[in-house]
């Protein structure tokens, strides 16, 4: 089992215990503790369940003899474990279970594991871990041909209307080289085919597998040396091969062959997405159609502007890829963000947003989905080896003024990739991790108490006619808490304009305040959050010019057919950025700004209406254009 030694599971929480997430980074919720090797951590989310929670899974060796079986541990909302203390024998053998996966399947789960590198097995089980069909599925096995059967990367399970597809990695004997197996069942546990009868030698020999969520299997092959090429082949439920060639999404290795982390996603159309660290040191896209072209005519997107990119992690939500990846520039190594939609459009600024500083040897980051936010989590710098978490919102500010810190101890840190993110439909994301002292650690978000218990969004300000529209966005606020808007005119000193009090929404809650006797020139806001605790945090400061002798922000002609020319009286801020939305609200546009007056290119833009919104980390302003 690799690295089988930096997973410690047994619990030593009593069955009961109110052990709920810690709010303190120092000391995040213990989950299990014990001497021997235990590993290969997974997590589900309790969809079934009225009040929520979650589920974990492990490889176990802390019985005697001393050989892997598959145990679970239930735990609620809160963080109360639910099973046994030291969890809960899920399957046993006899012998050693190398790999598992397990899926939601049914009103149960599909649980899929590999015995000593012999046999692939299926069970379905109950919410409570019991077995519902009487026996093991055996899907593949050994033979005279066949030495093992194993995991090596292609091993998983992808549920589908008439049961589930199981893909996994065949070694034959002599010189018969390596292949990616594939079977099915149906819902009563049949096997759709003989022992191995399914299996594939593409044009690599390591190989990776994905839903193509039409009861078939995206297949990706490489070879194992730096800058292979990367191949995709389609394959039907009915095992045959779709396309009649692979499609080399690397344009013949090299410098765009791969180089580290590969991921592959689907959207709502279930064409793919292939995303990869290059041997060039860039984090390069490709989306293929299910057809076996390409969908972009540039192939692929690079997305670093520096050739230091590397351990990328890609998911996609609403057809719209977002993927994070480190870089190192001058010494100092950066966790990035980058949106990208369906028709290749980058969203966010050339070569990603900067989320923060973030350790290079040890930080691998991943995303989560917290309702309509990507939530990325790494490790922090040498100095301060704690796990964070930031978002970035659908309109791309970032979620929490400082990023939330899940814990600060060093002994508490993520082990390279062993953790696991579930998905929320709020902010308020879960996380199990392997520390570097071997145990088994979890939290929750919103749980944490290094920030506010309320959690905001960045503070935003407008100037409509003669008054400023402040607002901004909480999450998991507490019942007695407040919001204190400031101003100031130098931005130093400010002075209290009044009081809000929190709405006790545990999810989202959004607040506008209405300054209608601002200064003259330059207003400074701030809000001041104050919890039942007695904390107080600021957020950040947002400024606007109420000068009257001109506009904020113009534009002309309106309406315009080709060229918007845009005037800014305003000192600019940094990272100043003009967007252009649509009616409906999707970002269409995007364009950096230099100092006075600019001319923007619009004749791409459709005939309607369009908001132009400028944008720097102090201001904000918006005005109405018109295209003919």
């Amino acid at each position: 089992m690799k690295r089988i030694y930096l997973f410690i599971f047994v619990c030593f929480i009593s069955l009961g215990t109110q052990a709920q997430f810690s709010p303190d980074p120092a000391n995040p919720l213990l989950i299990c503790t014990a001497s021997g090797n235990k590993g290969n951590v997974q997590a589900l989310n309790d969809d079934l369940s009225p009040t929520g929670g979650y589920y974990a899974f492990w490889l176990d060796e802390r019985l005697t003899p001393s050989y892997t079986r598959i145990y679970g541990q239930h735990l609620d909302r809160d963080g109360n474990l639910l099973w046994e203390s030291e969890g809960r024998l899920i399957q046993t053998t006899g012998t050693d279970i190398n790999a598992f996966s397990i899926k939601r399947w049914q009103n149960g789960f599909l649980l899929s594991y590999i015995v000593k590198s012999d046999t692939v097995c299926c069970m379905y089980i109950d919410e409570d871990g019991a077995n519902i069909w009487p026996n093991r599925v055996d899907v593949a096995y050994t033979s005279s041909s066949v030495l093992q059967v194993s995991a090596a990367g292609c091993f998983d399970v992808f549920p589908t209307t008439t049961g589930a597809s199981i893909t996994y990695y065949i070694t034959f004997l002599g010189f018969g080289g390596d292949a990616l197996g594939y079977n099915k069942i149906d819902f009563n546990g049949n096997v759709s085919w003989g022992n191995n009868e399914h299996y594939y030698q593409l044009s690599g020999y390591d190989y990776k597998a994905t839903s193509d969520g039409e009861n078939g299997f995206y297949a990706l092959s490489k070879g194992n040396g730096a800058g292979s090429t990367i191949t995709i082949d389609r394959i039907n439920d009915q095992g045959v091969k779709v396309w009649s060639s692979g499609l080399d999404v690397t344009g013949g290795g090299g410098t765009l062959g791969h180089g580290g982390n590969i991921n592959m996603n689907i959207d709502s159309n279930n064409d793919l997405y292939v995303t990869w660290d290059s041997y060039g040191g860039n984090i390069l896209h490709s989306k293929v159609l299910k057809n076996g072209t390409f969908g972009w005519g540039s192939q692929r997107i690079a997305l670093s502007l520096l050739t230091s990119a590397k351990r990328s992690s890609a998911r996609v939500k609403n057809d719209t890829s977002y993927i994070t990846w480190i870089e190192t520039l001058n010494g100092l190594s950066y966790t990035m963000l980058q949106k990208v939609d369906d028709a290749g459009n980058i969203y966010l600024p050339n070569g990603g947003a900067t989320i923060d500083l973030t350790n290079d040897y040890y930080s691998y980051p991943k995303l989560a989905f917290g309702g309509d936010t990507a939530m990325a989590f790494y490790t922090k710098t040498l100095s301060s080896l704690g796990i964070v978490a930031q978002g970035i919102k659908p309109d791309n500010a970032k979620m929490f003024w400082e990023p939330v810190i899940l814990s600060d101890s060093y002994l508490h840190w993520i082990d390279y990739t062993d953790y696991v993110l579930l998905d929320s439909s709020t902010t308020c994301n879960t996380i199990f991790w392997t520390s570097a002292d071997s145990k088994i650690f979890g939290a929750n978000i919103c749980m944490m108490g290094r920030v506010l218990s309320i959690k905001t969004s960045s503070l935003s300000v407008q100037k409509i006619g003669s008054s400023h529209k402040l607002a901004w966005e909480s999450y998991n606020e507490n019942t007695g808490s407040t919001y204190e808007v400031e101003r100031s005119n130098n931005s130093i000193n400010f002075t209290s304009l009044t009081t809000i009090p929190a709405k006790g929404m545990s999810v989202s809650a959004k607040y506008v305040f209405w300054d209608n006797h601002p200064l003259q020139e330059y207003n400074y806001y701030r809000i001041k959050l104050n919890d039942t605790q007695g904390k107080s945090e600021y957020s950040n400061i947002v400024r606007v010019n109420n000068s009257q002798a001109t506009s904020m922000l113009t534009v002309f002609p309106n309406p315009v057919k080709d060229v918007l020319t845009i005037n800014q009286n305003i000192v600019r801020g940094n990272n100043a950025t003009i967007n252009i939305f649509n009616m409906q609200g999707k970002l269409v546009k995007q364009f950096h700004l230099t100092p006075g007056q600019q001319q923007l290119n619009v004749t791409s833009l459709a005939k309607g209406f369009y908001i132009l919104q400028y944008r720097d980390d102090v201001q904000t302003a918006v005005i109405k254009f018109e295209k003919h």
